[in-house]
């Protein structure tokens, strides 16, 4: 008995060694290695930077910091409480979600961050940045391996320097963009199998994933994939017109199904970017910098461009060297050389020409973050190279050779060249490894072996090591020089603000509330505050102009509550403000102080909706004059007649390093002599004022306000209003613009104002009369009743958008805008009902193609897959 068990146990043991040894035989298993490779170089990276758990930082860096997080959070609020996608008022006075979530929350992925409690949405985004990473490793791998049939650790290290290639290390940080990194294998593999197996199942599928996921950066692929069929037939042996035909049909047939697929989000994101800030076409053909520098972004530990700079196109020293082995190979086929050789160089081409880059991110020049579509270059290296490395060591002894001196010369022709140049240990690692590279592929040709210690190594398994020491260092460096920002600051606030908003949430029925202080320009996103502030991609253009003309700060698609006035905060209904220092303002009280925050009252604050004469359709904005833009909508939304805001004179600067002209219309012009210099205001009040600025400052580096000996800084160069508060006769105010080393010249723009107490009081007054009661509402539906003494109209603080729908008394009635960006609609005398709904303008159509294009291509992987013949046959 005891041997019988004994034997079970051996054969048991037997039978786990054995399965064991069969591990590597299984494609699985690398596919699981190609994943891993990443995700332990990015471990080590965060272990280094000391990222939560592992310390106190985060990897949420630029945009991240500002936009996507409070996205994420918003998605995750509305995904627990259960509200509809379709619109948010946690921002912009109310916005568009769906265009939102388009562009930067659309993929499936992102709904494992239900998974997470509200307090770790940091982590959330992060464990998505690591998981997209790893699956891109992942694709790329299935890709390669498809390609030779090979399933060995050599697929996984190059699928690894797609996933960790300079885009992914530099742009992590641009989570919405990783699904398009980890679906463009896919893609591509969908390409080849439609044209060469006739089988565009894996192509519509996984574009019109792409396209769903972000359409952004599907313009991108897009563009590529035309490009590829082309390279693709070319690359085949000659075939007649007609099946060329055949495979162009079949490919748009696809391609519109694609785009079908995703109509849901497209339709609507339409209506939204054309009222989107726009960006000017090219006008005159422009290189941005010499091909070397671009050349040199190849070389190993360059650090990854954020902003500004040259492209990110890191994908291994080695990879860009046997690019050439790949011109030269004669074992693969030169049209396939040609093509291949032709689009990659066409890549990298556009990411140097203003023309070309203006058409590849959309008809549209990216606002900073250059080269946004560099990973098409890095992996159509990565797959020329490892269809190079499969052949070495079949090219001819000379010819090998001759590449390797070819490339140092290049090499040391980089290292020459002045402008710009890399940092000294770049160069010398890369230097290190194109000799260790040589040196290794040479023995690997001539079939030697290496002894390391009485044990005998092939040259290739030797090279394989420093490729994986190669792509997890850069990566690690890579994501180290990106740098982090403190967690813990990040989120101190977050439930001391969430406990403010409960309780005001039970005393108002609808209400918006306001940071006067903010960490991020989408902190009342992250807050879910019905507030103003709103930086996005997919702003109304309209609405930006609107806040810029008020005196609110703004810049391109962001704008926020920072320049507020007693009339603005009226407009627009902010009724609370969250401080995390005492303010003062003529129509603020103080309602309570917890730990960390004031809150305060604004006791002059107006309903979601109110009567207004019917003159303020006249009203227009003007653009860097914003106290007479707020006058005017005074004269014209009422019978007030009154300027609400007085000029006061500011005098002249006093200008140190420097020469000053004045251009009129309280702007100044400058030229710098010396390193520093400064423009400086020096006012002194002789009677008690509530006192205004409005500023702008090209080429300054900041404002700094000081007032009885305590200095407030403002950084935002395009200017807004600044309260400088109740100002008594005697009191001193200094205003000191520095000069910005980096300019010689700049413009300063000052006006001052007093605000007239009595005209806003009689002002507010009149608008306050006839308001919207607000009796309930939730993210699409508003419901409440107004008392109308005349005929006239009612203004909406809630920005146009052709969405909204507004019954009076169940009748739809029309909105018009009012200041370009606020909503308007006209009533007749006497008491009504109104309901509020929001129906996204193109959601339904596209909602019905979405579906009627997946049916369409279930129905055709069905018969494709001859499911239908087959239960026919059973039948």
């Amino acid at each position: 008995m005891k041997n019988r068990i004994s034997k079970k146990r051996h054969n048991s043991y037997r039978k786990r060694e054995r399965n064991f040894r069969d591990w590597p035989k299984n494609p699985h298993f690398y596919g699981a290695l190609a994943m891993l490779l990443p995700l332990t170089a990015i471990l080590i990276a965060y272990i280094a930077m000391g990222v939560f758990p592992f310390g106190n930082q985060a990897t949420m860096i630029i945009d991240s910091y500002h936009q996507y997080v409070p996205f994420f959070s918003e998605f995750h609020d509305k995904i627990w409480h259960g509200e509809s996608f379709l619109y948010s008022w946690h921002g912009s006075l109310g916005f568009n979600f769906i265009a939102v979530q388009a562009y930067y929350l659309a993929s499936p992925l992102n709904f494992l961050i239900a998974l997470f409690p509200a307090s770790m949405m940091i982590e959330a985004f992060e464990t998505l940045i690591v998981l997209k990473i790893c699956l891109s490793g992942w694709t790329a791998y299935r890709y390669l391996r498809r390609r030779t049939g090979r399933n060995d650790y050599s697929t996984v290290v190059f699928a690894s320097f797609y996933a960790l290639g300079g885009f992914s290390i530099a742009y992590n940080w641009n989570v919405m963009w990783l699904d398009s990194i980890v679906l463009f294998p896919i893609i591509l593999m969908g390409v080849e199998k439609l044209i060469n197996d006739r089988d565009g199942r894996m192509y519509a599928v996984s574009m019109g994933l792409a396209i769903f996921c972000n359409y952004y950066m599907a313009i991108m692929i897009c563009i590529f994939v035309v490009l590829y069929f082309f390279v693709i037939w070319f690359s085949r042996k000659r075939e007649g017109i007609r099946q060329f035909l055949r495979s162009g049909i079949h490919f748009v047939l696809c391609s519109v199904l694609a785009g079908g697929m995703a109509a849901i989000y497209l339709f609507p994101t339409y209506y939204t970017l054309i009222n989107s800030s726009q960006g000017s076409a090219p006008t005159s053909f422009k290189i941005y910098r010499n091909f070397l520098e671009i050349f040199r972004q190849q070389f190993a530990l360059v650090e990854p461009t954020q902003l500004t700079g040259a492209p990110n196109i890191y994908c291994g020293v080695l990879l860009v060297m046997l690019v050439v082995f790949y011109a030269v190979s004669k074992t693969i086929p030169l049209r396939e050389k040609i093509g291949r050789l032709f689009v990659t160089g066409f890549v990298l081409v556009s990411l140097n020409i203003n023309v070309l880059d203006y058409v590849w991110h959309g008809f549209h020049f990216p606002n900073n973050l250059p080269g946004r579509f560099s990973f098409i270059y890095i992996f159509m290296v990565v797959v020329m190279a490892y269809d190079a490395w499969q052949s070495l060591r079949l090219t001819n002894k000379k010819v090998f050779l001759g590449i390797f001196v070819a490339e140092a010369v290049l090499f040391g022709v980089c290292l020459w060249y002045p402008k710009d140049r890399l940092p000294l240990y770049s160069m010398i690692v890369t230097g290190v490894l194109m000799a260790l590279y040589m040196i290794l592929l040479i023995a690997h040709r001539r079939h030697a072996s290496l002894t390391i210690k009485g044990i005998k190594v092939l040259p290739k398994y030797l090279c394989l090591m420093v490729l994986t020491v190669e792509v997890a260092g850069n990566a690690i460096f890579g994501l180290c020089m990106n740098g982090t920002t403190n967690r813990t600051n990040y989120t101190e606030d977050r439930q001391e603000v969430a406990d403010i908003r409960s309780r005001y949430e039970a005393k108002d029925t609808f209400y918006r509330m306001e940071l006067e202080q903010i960490r991020g320009r989408d902190d009342v996103t992250w807050h879910h505050l019905n507030g103003l502030s709103f930086f996005s991609s997919t702003a109304d253009d309209r609405e930006e102009k609107l806040m810029g003309a008020l005196g609110f700060y703004n810049s391109g698609n962001k704008y926020s509550y920072k320049g507020a006035t007693p009339l603005t905060d009226a407009m627009f209904g902010i009724r609370y403000i969250i401080s995390n220092d005492e303010i003062w303002g003529s129509n603020l009280s103080l309602c309570e102080q917890t730990e960390n925050k004031y809150i305060y009252e604004n006791q002059q604050n107006l309903a979601l909706g109110y009567m207004v004469n019917p003159g303020v359709t006249q009203w227009k904005i003007v653009e860097g004059d914003p106290f007479v833009t707020q006058n005017d909508f005074v004269r014209m939304a009422t019978d007030i007649q009154g300027a609400m805001f007085i000029p006061l004179e500011t005098g002249e600067p006093q200008v140190t390093d420097g020469m000053l002209t004045s251009t009129g219309e309280d702007k100044y012009y400058y030229e710098r002599h010396g390193s520093g210099g400064s423009l400086t205001w020096q006012l002194t009040f002789t009677e008690q004022q509530d006192v205004y600025i409005y500023f702008e400052a090209s080429h300054c580096e900041k404002l700094k306000v000081t007032i009885d000996g305590k200095t407030e800084t403002y950084s935002d160069k395009r200017g807004h209003i600044v309260h400088l508060g109740q100002c008594d006769a005697g009191k001193v105010v200094t205003l000191d613009f520095p000069m910005d080393s980096e300019y010689e010249t700049g413009n300063v723009k000052l006006q001052m104002y007093a605000l007239n107490q009595d005209i806003f009081d009689s002002a507010y007054v009149q608008l306050a009369d006839e308001q919207l009661q607000v009796t309930n509402y939730d993210s699409t539906h508003v419901n409440g009743h107004i008392q109308v003494n005349q005929d006239g109209m009612m203004l909406l603080s809630i920005p146009y958008d052709e969405g909204w729908h507004i019954y009076v008394d169940g009748e739809e009635t029309e909105i018009q805008p009012v200041g370009e960006a606020m909503t308007g609609c006209w009533l007749t005398a006497g008491e009504h009902q109104i309901t509020m709904r929001y129906t996204l303008q193109g959601f339904v159509e596209g909602a019905a193609i979405s579906v009627i294009s997946l049916l369409i291509l279930v129905l055709g992987i069905t018969v494709k897959a001859g499911l239908f013949s087959e239960h026919h046959r059973k039948m």
